[in-house]
Order: structure tokens, then sequence, then C-alpha cells
């Protein structure tokens, strides 16, 4: 799951988020995070913190010394305690109040260590004002709430943002990988009950019948034991049987391939799989990629609306938007070179047909003709060139014979390098 989340992410973060700004924000780009990150940064965390949980939020916020920039901060949804969006004064469904969990650990200076300090943060609409506070619990309001004041500052909504796998809506929504994250917990619980099976199977029973066998004395076995029997005695191991443990182990393997379809990964054993069937998955997981790109794009435009509205900017001049597209992962060497062994050992299969793949596959874009006329101008050019070079190596032969026969290269003549036929030969200087 943690492969498929850092590799998710990278194919996101190879396409970077296209913003647009007002020349007066600029600089918001560049260091708008509340540890200094860039909006790129920021977005990419986001990204990554819905992949896993499905659902965060981030919260527009001043320094409380003063200044004219803003910070973001991300909270995970475990830290999303509260929140209301309920018809306001006005009749309209916004967001009027939020409650985050901000407890954390602070050191004690006489100990050294660290004790718990609870601390939550209220955002509330207060007759149409935006207003926050702290309380040391999320069921007992803040003694006083604080407003906003100054050049920028947010008096109309609450400037938190909510982030779920497809909206940023306050609703809570699925996880986008919680099908991958079940078949992980899957694959884990079925391993463990087939190492348990595999155990059980190694641990023998000993079972004794003799009714003439001394109960009260202690028996041994292996090597260096003695056991007396009487001629009606018995003794014996009861295993217990292996029946169900291929199914058990082909139950995980088929678990564990699913697993690695969805995340991208490949092996011999997923390649064997439809290959309509794998593609199927691939194109689901771009798609919830690109849905997500989409949501951390649009959730930070709102954001960022907030500030140029209460600096008095064009709101429309702010966009966020995600270049991550949707699309299988490309087709590789070794299935390729698959199919085509495939066919060379007699596989119903056309070139046309490999070339869709290959197209399909991100492979090539040209059609078939084309990709057919290349090959030969190409196998053309290869062979000009081998003959361009048979003769000029004729030539040069020629050339040099010509000129050893006239004495021109005569290696006592000059301290220089000279071609005799062919092979280069380097002259030794006169001074050694």
């Amino acid at each position: 799951f943690k492969f498929a989340v850092d590799s998710f992410c990278g194919l996101i973060a190879q396409t970077e988020f296209n913003i647009s700004l007002p020349q007066e924000m600029q600089e918001l780009s560049e260091n708008i995070g509340v540890n200094g990150e860039d909006l790129q940064q920021l977005m990419m965390q986001t990204v990554k913190e819905l992949l896993i949980t499905g659902r965060c939020g981030a919260l527009l916020d001043y320094p409380s010394f003063g200044g004219e920039n803003p910070y973001i901060t991300i909270y995970p949804t475990e830290s999303i305690v509260n929140w209301d969006n309920s018809a306001d004064f006005v009749n309209k469904n916004q967001l009027n109040m939020v409650v985050l969990d901000e407890s954390t650990e602070v050191m004690s200076k006489e100990s050294l260590g660290y004790n718990p300090v609870n601390k939550y943060r209220f955002l509330r609409l207060n007759e149409g004002v935006y207003e926050y506070g702290e309380s040391d619990s999320e069921t007992r309001l803040p003694e006083a709430f604080n407003s906003m004041s100054g050049y920028g500052a947010v008096k109309d909504c609450i400037p938190f943002q909510f982030f779920n796998g497809n909206n940023v809506g306050v609703g809570i929504d699925r996880p986008p990988l919680e099908h991958l994250a079940n078949l992980c917990y899957s694959v884990f619980r079925q391993t463990a009950d087939h190492n348990q099976a595999l155990h059980m199977q190694s641990q023998a029973t000993f079972v004794i019948s003799d009714n003439m066998l001394d109960k009260g004395k202690a028996i041994r076995v292996g090597a260096g034991a003695c056991l007396q029997l009487s001629t009606d005695g018995t003794a014996s191991y009861a295993e217990v049987s292996g029946a169900g443990l291929a199914e058990m182990r082909q139950a995980i393997e088929n678990l564990n391939n699913e697993a690695l379809a969805i995340s991208g990964r490949s092996s011999e054993k997923v390649s064997n799989l439809s290959g309509i069937s794998i593609e199927k998955q691939q194109l689901s997981t771009f798609s919830t990629l690109q849905q997500t790109a989409d949501v951390v794009a649009e959730g930070y435009e709102k954001l960022l609306k907030i500030v140029a509205k209460s600096r008095g900017l064009k709101e429309e001049d702010v966009e966020i938007e995600a270049t991550f597209k949707a699309k299988p992962i490309t087709l590789t060497g070794v299935e390729l070179k698959a199919v085509i062994e495939s066919k060379l050992a007699g596989a119903p299969i056309s070139s046309k047909t490999i070339h869709k793949l290959m197209v399909r596959g991100g492979m090539t874009n040209l059609s078939y003709d084309d990709e057919i006329a290349a090959m030969i101008e190409e196998n053309n050019g290869i062979e000009n060139a081998e003959s361009n070079i048979e003769e000029t190596a004729v030539e040069t032969t020629q050339i040099d014979s010509e000129s050893n026969l006239n004495g021109e290269n005569d290696p006592k003549s000059a301290n220089l390098p000279v071609k005799m036929g062919s092979e280069p030969v380097l002259t030794q200087d006169k001074a050694s």
C-alpha cells in the first residue's frame, strides 16, 4: 500500500499544477505553507493525505504577530473533530463552524520531559463575521473569540477548505484506495492463516494406546528414549491434514496479483492475467488519481480566491489546474517481447494487432502504415551508412598506400602520428 501511495504521488508530481495568480499574490506560490513550503509542495502533501485517508482540510491563517502574507496549514482527517454547514441567518447552507484538534506535547523546562496539552481551535461565523478562539475541550466553547482586522483580513467566511476523494464539500467520502487497502488486509490475514496451518501440520501429536503403560511415568521420545509397550499396545503420531493448503495458497496469490495490478507493480504472475482486466484496473486507478488531483486544485483555488477577495483583487484571476491526465501504464519491453515470442510460437495474432497493443500501451503514436514506412526508411539509411563507411575505408587505404610509396608518411621525417595501411602508428620522439 505504501509503495502504491508513493508511486501515485510521484506520477502526479511529474506534471506540476498550473498556477495563475495576480501579480500581487505571486510571492504566495513560493512560500505559503506553515513550515515554508511552496504551493506545489503543499498541494502534493494534500494529494498524499487524500490517497491514504480520503479526507483532510486546509486552514488559511495569518501570523499572530501580524503580517500581510497568510499561510496555509493542512489538518489530517483525525484532527477535524466537528463541523456544521446548516442554514445560517441568511438561510444559506455554508460552513458555519469548524473545530480542529491542535493538541500537542510541551516540554517541561524542569524535567525536560514532554507533557500532553489539550488544545482545540474553534472557527465560526457569528452573524456573518468570521471569528476564532481556543479551548481545552472540543465540547466547550472558548471564553473569548477574536476576529481578523487590517489589510487582507477575512471577515465574511471561514477560510477553511475540506478535501475529499471526489469533492471539496464537507461530507465524508470513502478513500480512493480503499479497495487496495482491503486487499492488503486480506493478504495479511490469509497469509497468517496459511502460516498457522503450515505450523500445525508440522507439529504431530504423539498417541499411545496401552492399558499396561505406567501412567505416572514420564514418556520420552526421540534419540536415546525407550518406550516399552505391551503386546497389544500401539504408539503413533497423529498429524494435521494438509487438505486446503493449496487452495489457501492460490487464494493468497490471486489477492496479491490483484493488489499488484491496482498499485501498478508488474510481475510475471500479474502479466499472465487477462490483458483487458489489467487495463481496466489501471484505467480505473489512473482515473482516481486524476480525480484526486482535480479536487486538490479546486480546493486550493477556492482558498486563494478568498485571499484575492480580501485584498480587493479579482477572484477570476486566480486559477489552478491539475495537468495530470488519466492514462494506462505504458507497455513494457518485457511484455512486448512475450507477445512477439507467442506470435513466433504459432499464436494467431497479426502484426497489426501487435501494433495496436503498442499504440494503446503508449509505445508509439504512429499508424501501422507510417510505422512500416519509417522502418523501411530507417533500414535504407542504415544500409547506405554501412556502404559509405566501406567506401571511405577503401579510399583511405588507397591514399595511405600511395603516401607511403611517396615517402610522405616516413616516420623518420616527422614526429607526428601516421597511418600505415589502416592501423594508426605513433612515431617515437627523437629526444627519447
